[in-house]
Formats: C-alpha cells, structure tokens, sequence
C-alpha cells in the first residue's frame, strides 16, 4: 500500500487516466481496470476510462490510438494544469498513452505512465504474433472484443465474444509508431515511467525485454530504475494468475493491480513539473 507521505506529498487533486488495448471496454470487458479504478477510488484519485472500443451499444468499433490519444489531451484541456496525472495503460493502449506523457511533459504538468503488458519490442509486430491475429477476421475487418454481462466482471463462465469493426486509422497509427522500447526504455530510466511485465504474457519479448533492462541497470547500480521495471511472476497478458496452480501464484490480480498504481503514485511523487525526458 502506498505510505500516507507518499500522497500527502502529491499536489493535489491526481487525475488518472486508465488508457484500454485494443478492443477492450474498461468497464464491461476488463477485469484489471475494474481492481485498478477500485484501487484509484481508494486513494480519492479521480479516474477517466479511455475505452479501446466506442462506448457506443448501437455501433461499436475499435478506436484507434490517436482516437485515445486526442480524448485524454481534450479531458487535459478541459480541466487545465491543475495537479498531477497518472497515464495508466495495457498494450496497445501504452501508444496513446506514452504520447500524452511526451505532450504534457512540454506543458511542465507532472506526468506519470504506468504500462502494463507493454507491445514490446514493436507494436508493429505484437499484432502480426498468433494470439493477436487470432482475435481477428482473416481480412483484419473486425475484431472480438470481450464483454460481461452487467454485474458479472470477472465471471468468465458467462464471458461474451463481440466481432467489431476494425479502422484502418487502428493499423496506420500502430504502423506509424516508432522507436517505443528505446522511449520506454528512457522514460523508465529517468524517472517518468514504469514498465510492469507479466511472466507468462502470450507476447514472450515483453517480459524478456524487460528482464534485460533490470540486469542492465543492476549492473550499472540503477536501482531506482530496477524498480521502476517489475516482472509479475506466474501472470498472464491482463496480470491474472497463469498457470495450472493459479491460487499459488506470488501474486493475485487484485494485488498485482495494486502494484500498478502504487508503482506510478510512487513516480509522482518523487518527479517535478518541468523535468527534461530528452
């Protein structure tokens, strides 16, 4: 749990903005966001859900990281500089998310990212790697999307799969991204980001990238930046408990996801408005 001086030495009030992967609806879709609003609220946080899908019943359709990207600086905008921000995002949504970080990082608010199952080393490739295609149409149209029913987040016996309309602006934006490990890498290293990994994540580069960034600076004595570079054992792609002995794993969704946001309350804390990334 974070320590009462970590948030009382935070300007306040924190807005937090949960930025979704691809497909995924906050709310009805992923179990992760619900622990992690849960947790947020806990803290007095105010927290802003930024859909990978249109929260639309009638019509709905995958959003496009630039879709994201341009919500969260409008919601920016609309509340001006007041306090810090916490970015927190899950694979594809780490593109908009890591845009934000640059954007307001020039307008001096202090900004943290927390990524979770990062598209590592390039998102480029994550959605050419089996377990992403197969979420697709043959002809990349549609996609299926996950959606409980009202009330049963997290009862997967009752999970519905939706096939919905893909845009091409999806492809071109993942296409268009460029250099997000080196970046990551960097953001992580200076203090302005996290990158938290799940051992057993259906893309096997993220943890083993970021496994190499640990002995990196622990070679190095960066300790800070170890820490800021976490590998969930024995998790999965959403930090849910992998594996034939889920009830053994180190670490359960619900604590996992109260890693992630004491892990960038914890950046916040200790970073300043103005700070360079270059």
């Amino acid at each position: 749990m974070i320590v009462s001086e970590t948030m009382d030495g935070l300007k306040q009030p924190i807005t937090a903005f949960c930025v979704g992967g691809g497909g995924s609806h906050l709310e009805r879709g992923s179990v992760a966001f619900n622990y992690i609003n849960r947790t947020l609220s806990n803290y007095d946080v105010t927290s802003h859900n930024v859909h990978g899908v249109t929260d639309n019943t009638t019509s709905s359709r995958v959003r496009s990281p630039s879709e994201q990207y341009e919500e969260i600086m409008d919601n920016v905008s609309d509340r001006g500089k007041e306090g810090p921000v916490l970015l927190i995002a899950q694979c594809m949504g780490t593109i908009a998310a890591h845009q934000a970080l640059l954007s307001m990082t020039k307008e001096n608010i202090n900004t943290a990212l927390v990524t979770f199952s990062p598209p590592l080393p390039n998102p480029n490739e994550v959605i050419q790697l089996p377990n992403s295609r197969k979420r697709r149409r043959h002809n990349d149209t549609e996609m299926q999307c996950p959606t409980f029913p009202d009330g049963k987040i997290g009862n997967f016996s009752v999970l519905r799969q939706e096939w919905l309309p893909i845009p091409q602006k999806y492809f071109h934006d993942i296409q268009e991204t460029r250099d997000l490990k080196e970046q990551l890498h960097k953001l992580v290293e200076i203090g302005r980001a996290a990158v938290i990994a799940a051992e057993r994540d259906w893309n096997t580069s993220t943890p083993l990238i970021v496994s190499s960034w640990r002995r990196s600076w622990q070679l190095r004595r960066l300790h800070e930046a170890e820490q800021r570079a976490i590998i969930v054992p024995k998790a999965g792609h959403s930090l849910h408990p992998s594996g034939e002995n889920k009830h053994l794993a180190p670490l359960s969704q619900q604590q996992a996801c109260q890693l992630v946001v004491d892990t960038g309350l914890k950046i916040l804390s200790t970073s300043f408005p103005g700070r360079e990334s270059e």
